[in-house]
């Protein structure tokens, strides 16, 4: 899935790579990933993932990719995939999300990549 994100008046096409083991996490817990990919928590995510140490967005880039390569749910339900895996390019930005700010069911980790 592509989405067009707002980097400081730039427009930034982000594509989102969900590795197959997280697809079929989702699945095995019931989380509608078409759902959880269109959350409009995403632009604000990954704006506040691109700010660098004085607080200004890197937004130098046209395009890049957003791995989901980490989802907890419960200590003994959670999954973790190396996103070096899945992309090419260097890596710019990670974060991982905590319950409550994404979701109320369970925490994400992602990486943003360019190339």
């Amino acid at each position: 899935m592509f989405k067009d994100v707002n980097l400081d008046g730039k427009i930034v096409k982000i594509e989102f790579v969900l590795p197959a083991e997280i697809k079929k996490f989702l699945r095995k817990n019931n989380i509608d990933e078409d759902k959880f990919l269109k959350n409009p928590k995403w632009e604000q995510c990954i704006y506040e993932t691109l700010l660098d140490e004085n607080f200004e967005v890197r937004n130098y880039f046209k395009k890049a990719k957003l791995v989901i390569d980490y989802i907890h749910i419960a200590q003994d339900n959670q999954i973790r995939v190396p996103p070096e895996s899945f992309t090419k390019g260097k890596c710019i930005g990670s974060a991982n999300l905590t319950k409550g700010f994404f979701s109320m069911d369970f925490s994400v980790g992602y990486a943003i990549f360019i190339q």
